[in-house]
């Protein structure tokens, strides 16, 4: 007997991964990204680049 909620569902593959270079102001993006918690980040384009990006953090505090 399988223990998945799904038992007759087929497991989801991931698409290929295809090898393209990422500049520097990608990986900026995907550290902003990861870095996050709770928030935003917003990416500026001028020009088919990146010239800004804004982090906003939002910090939880416990009110009691």
């Amino acid at each position: 007997m399988s223990t998945t909620p799904f038992p007759h569902a087929t497991p989801r593959r991931d698409p290929p991964r295809l090898a393209i270079p990422v500049t520097e102001a990608e990986e900026a993006v995907l550290a902003a990204l990861r870095e996050l918690h709770f928030g935003s980040v917003e990416v500026v384009v001028h020009s088919d680049r990146i010239v800004q990006i804004t982090r906003s953090q939002k910090l939880r505090v416990d009110g009691r």
